[in-house]
């Protein structure tokens, strides 16, 4: 039998309480194992009551997080097929800071882009936006979306995770790049995508596949990407400080050959 552990940094909640701890994967023959994860710990004051509170908490937390790993790990093959990660780009002749403010003022969306019905943001901390979005699908329907956006300006970079997806999505992060070169700049929109299989015959009809699922999420996401990223370079190339005759708006959205949208 051979094992593999890597132990915690120290870790601290407050209340005098200290510790670390070590996972420790075990095989278990041919196609298994066994996953351990220990902790040590102290409470100052040393109250027996304090000490129990810190020893439930940390073993409900730590059967919880073993329980969702072992999921994880039974279903990787499965979960691999549903991953899905795609990026769509554009060229840009012009400076990339308008291209990177266009994208950070998403206040400005609901105007600009005919797909988005609401939106309200807010940034308490500098370059930390949380978003609400209300988006509106090629079939007439909409679904609410909410998430966090960390801006770096000075790497021409905006990431994002979704904390409130679409039904089709168990998870949605993704990111804008602006990378600038002699003649222009590259506008790089990436999504990476955990599918929600229980919610695909629901959502797209029953008897729709995997494979299916994923080429609809690509065109319905692709297409709303490369919507965002045309209508950034139009506000960029019509003149170095801004379009000249009211603001650039985008084309009403195609209809989707096939499939609907992710709700």
């Amino acid at each position: 039998m051979t094992a593999r552990g890597t132990r915690h940094a120290a870790w601290g909640v407050g209340f005098g309480v200290r510790g670390a701890g070590r996972w420790t994967v075990q095989e278990r023959g041919s196609g298994a194992c066994r996953l351990v994860l220990l902790h040590d710990f102290t409470v100052g004051g040393d109250r027996a009551e304090d000490a129990e509170w810190v020893r439930r908490a940390t073993d409900t937390n730590s059967r919880a997080e073993l329980c969702r790993l072992k999921d994880l790990a039974e279903r990787w093959e499965r979960l691999d097929q549903l991953v899905l990660s795609f990026e769509d780009s554009i060229r840009v002749q012009g400076p990339p800071e308008p291209v990177y403010g266009f994208l950070h003022r998403v206040a400005d969306w609901p105007r600009l882009l005919p797909r988005v019905a609401r939106l309200e943001v807010a940034e308490d901390t500098p370059g930390v936006q949380v978003m609400t979005m209300d988006t509106r699908t090629a079939d007439g329907a909409a679904h609410t979306t909410q998430s966090v956006r960390v801006c770096f300006p000075d790497s021409g970079r905006i990431v994002y995770k979704q904390t409130r997806t679409p039904a089709l999505m168990h998870s949605h992060t993704g990111q804008w790049s602006v990378v600038p070169d002699a003649s222009g700049v590259t506008v790089t929109s990436r999504h990476t995508v955990l599918l929600r299989e229980e919610a695909i015959g629901p959502v797209l009809g029953e008897g729709t596949t995997v494979e299916q699922a994923r080429r609809c999420l690509r065109r319905a996401l692709g297409h709303n990407s490369t919507a965002t990223l045309a209508l950034a370079k139009r506000h960029t190339q019509a003149t170095p400080h801004g379009p000249p005759h009211g603001p650039v708006t985008a084309p009403a959205a195609r209809p989707r050959p096939a499939g609907r949208a992710p709700r």
